[in-house]
């Protein structure tokens, strides 16, 4: 049986001079004094993701 939580995820990237928030689900586990979080990539296109205002 899996340890693994349903959880939120905030990705928050840089590059190239460009910042792009995705937020997706995931699972989660800890073990031991490790934190293990597993995610799907969304396939989306650049039009798609969010850039961050500043």
């Amino acid at each position: 049986m899996s340890n693994m939580r349903p959880v939120h995820i905030r990705l928050h990237s840089r590059y190239e001079g460009e910042d792009v928030l995705q937020e997706m689900q995931g699972e989660a586990v800890l073990k031991g004094s490790v934190l293990y979080v597993r995610y799907e990539e969304p396939q989306v296109g650049p039009e798609e993701v969010q850039p961050v205002q500043h």
